[in-house]
C-alpha cells in the first residue's frame, strides 16, 4: 500500500506549494526525481505510527489518517522510516524548513483551532489522480474518515494548500485557521523568492455535531 500511494501522491502533489518550498531543489526535474523517496519516507513514518493508508476506485485517490496520539516524529521510528536519507539530501536548510518552520507553524495553528490537550485525527495527506479529479473520490474519501472520527467523538485536523481544496473541505464542513509558510523567503507557488508573500496554508477542524 505504502508503494502505490507513493506512485498517486507523487504525481498528485508535483507542483503543491508546500511541498515546492519543503524540497526547494534548484531544478524541477530534481524534485520530482526525488518527490517519490520523500513520499515513500513520510508514509513509512505515518504507517509504523498506526496511520491508515485508504484508497477509492484501484488507487485513483487515496488518503492517510493519524490515529489520536500518533506523531510522525516519534524517535523510534524516524530511523527506519528514512528519514536520515532525506535530511542528508535535503540539507540544512530542508531540515530548517520542515521542523523550524512548518513544525512550529502547525503547532500554533492547532493551538488555536484545536482545545487545550485534545485529542484528534489527523488526515495527513488527501490526493487524487489527473484524469480521476472532479468524480467526487476525495470527498467520498474525507466522509470515510469523518464517519471513522464521528464514532470516536472526536474532531479531524488537516491542512489545505490550495483554494481548490480549501473550497473542497469547507463544502465539507471543515473550519479554517489560515497560516502562511515561507513568508519573506517563498512565492506563492513555494519556488524559493526573497521576499516573497509566502505559501498559504489553511489548516482546517472538522468536528463532530455532538462535540462541536
Amino acid at each position: 500500500r505504502i508503494e502505490a500511494a507513493t506512485a498517486l501522491l507523487s504525481e498528485a502533489f508535483e507542483d503543491d506549494p508546500t511541498i515546492v518550498y519543503l524540497l526547494s531543489f534548484p531544478t524541477k526535474a530534481q524534485q520530482l526525481a526525488y518527490t517519490p523517496t520523500y513520499f515513500r519516507t513520510l508514509l513509512t513514518a505515518a504507517a509504523l505510527n498506526n496511520a491508515s493508508i485508504d484508497e477509492v476506485d484501484d488507487w485513483k485517490s487515496c488518503g492517510i489518517m493519524m490515529p489520536p496520539d500518533s506523531s510522525l516524529t516519534n524517535p523510534l521510528t524516524l530511523i527506519p522510516a528514512g528519514f536520515a536519507s532525506v535530511i542528508w539530501t535535503l540539507g540544512l536548510g530542508g531540515l530548517q524548513r520542515m521542523l523550524w518552520e512548518m513544525s512550529p507553524l502547525t503547532s500554533a495553528c492547532k493551538a488555536k483551532g484545536l482545545r487545550a490537550n485534545e485529542k484528534y485525527y489527523y488526515v495527513f495527506f488527501l490526493g487524487t489522480s489527473r484524469e480521476a479529479r472532479g468524480r467526487g473520490l476525495c470527498s467520498a474519501m474525507v466522509r470515510h474518515y469523518q464517519s471513522v472520527a464521528a464514532s470516536a467523538q472526536l474532531p479531524i485536523w488537516m491542512e489545505a494548500a490550495t483554494e481548490y481544496c480549501l473550497r473542497l473541505y469547507l463544502r465539507l464542513g471543515f473550519v479554517v485557521v489560515k497560516m502562511v509558510l515561507g513568508k519573506g523567503k517563498a512565492a506563492a507557488d513555494g519556488n524559493l523568492c526573497e521576499g516573497g508573500p509566502g505559501v498559504k496554508i489553511w489548516g482546517m477542524v472538522w468536528r463532530p455535531e455532538s462535540v462541536s
